[in-house]
């Protein structure tokens, strides 16, 4: 496995976990347990201090961050989650009012940027993760000094919602989502992380991945980690979860989507893993954000769902390999390519997003070659604005 997908899909899977103690940060603060990784600590909130925890976030691979993640969202129990902002509605007081008139206000943004004929272009945060650990505001800021004007979230590091909602305001971005839910998530998990994500003013929350159903995972040897082992019934059952968090998210004025990696392109029998999610998610409470690197690296062909599932994929993650490469369904991805050096037809794909109705495109190129990570976002958001205009 080349060490940047290993560590992107580590850090995906542990920055899942860290969510859980954000949601908390509101609440109450306290020095985290000094067993905790490193970098864990540095990126998340403090509160989880958990020696069993910590152990399985020390285990090798993605298998430990999704066992943490998992841990602390069965074990999780918190008090009443106490809004701090005075400027922004709680989710019940929300709720009070009515939620069709908050929905429309939360997706105007996205209304405005379809009537312009053109997409958004922002930048999922995650690949900027070591810089916004170091300087979160100053990393905002540097993002914005690009262009790019809406973000989407994998970890909050550490900070308070009101906290986030003021640093977005003073960089003059948005926060269009955030990566920070799992099917596997208690009830009460996923009721404070919508209440997080409603106070910074976001109208996405987003999974990231599928999950492993717990009665089936015990069954097996098999560990938990979708990337090592997912079976159909795996796919049946977060779909149906999906459904389930989807309502709750609609019904405090966001939208739910389900975001995809290249497992979704494994087949059981005649039938495709991504085929099954979209037969069993409902669209009134699920949409899609389509990963469309990330599916060409399973050796999927992403056309033939834009054209078949028109409005359906709602949101969309853009990307460039290193080619050629192998397709894959294990967490061994392809290199990453500056864009425009790879064999991407970039006119195509956003021709192509812009007919299946999606409202907004993520830049998620991570692991550079130069480690210059914001060189890479500005690389990719000049080149993806030189495409648009031509086109």
């Amino acid at each position: 496995m080349n060490a940047p997908s290993k560590a992107r899909l580590d850090g995906k899977a542990r920055d899942l976990a860290g969510l859980v103690g954000e949601a908390r940060a509101g609440q109450r603060r306290r020095p985290v347990c000094p067993s905790f990784l490193q970098g864990f600590q540095r990126i998340f909130a403090p509160g989880l201090c958990s020696a069993f925890i910590a152990g399985m976030l020390r285990m090798d691979g993605i298998t430990g961050r999704i066992l943490a993640a998992s841990a602390i969202a069965l074990g999780y129990h918190a008090g009443r989650f106490r809004l701090r902002g005075q400027q922004v509605f709680s989710r019940r007081d929300f709720l009070a009012t009515g939620a069709v008139g908050a929905l429309a206000m939360a997706s105007s943004r996205f209304s405005r940027a379809e009537g312009k004929g053109s997409h958004n272009i922002g930048v999922q945060l995650y690949v900027l993760r070591d810089l916004l650990a170091r300087d979160f505001d100053g990393t905002l800021a540097k993002v914005a000094a690009v262009g790019i004007r809406n973000v989407e979230f994998a970890g909050f590091y550490g900070r308070t919602a009101q906290q986030v909602r003021t640093s977005l305001s003073n960089a003059g971005l948005s926060a269009s989502g955030a990566h920070c839910l799992l099917a596997s998530m208690s009830d009460d998990v996923i009721g404070h992380m919508i209440d997080f994500c409603h106070e910074v003013g976001m109208p996405y929350m987003i999974a990231a991945v599928p999950s492993i159903k717990a009665a089936h995972s015990a069954g097996k040897a098999a560990s938990s980690n979708p990337f090592e082992h997912i079976e159909l019934e795996d796919w049946r059952w977060s779909a149906e979860r999906f459904n389930l968090i989807g309502a709750r998210v609609r019904d405090a004025g966001m939208r739910f989507a389900y975001h995809n990696h290249n497992i979704e392109t494994q087949k059981y029998g005649d039938i495709v893993a991504f085929d099954e999610v979209l037969r069993l998610t409902d669209p009134a409470v699920v949409g899609i954000e389509f990963d469309i690197g990330n599916f060409i690296a399973g050796g999927g062909d992403p056309y033939p769902y834009l054209e078949k599932y028109p409005h359906r994929f709602e949101l969309a993650h853009v990307k460039e390999w290193v080619t050629p490469f192998a397709p894959t369904i294990t967490s061994t991805f392809p290199k990453y390519a500056a864009f425009g050096q790879g064999t991407t037809d970039w006119k195509k794909l956003l021709d192509a997003l812009k007919k299946a109705g999606v409202k907004e495109i993520f830049i998620e190129q991570d692991g550079t070659a130069t480690g210059d990570e914001l060189g890479a976002v500005r690389q990719a958001y000049q080149f993806l604005r030189k495409v648009q205009v031509r086109s």
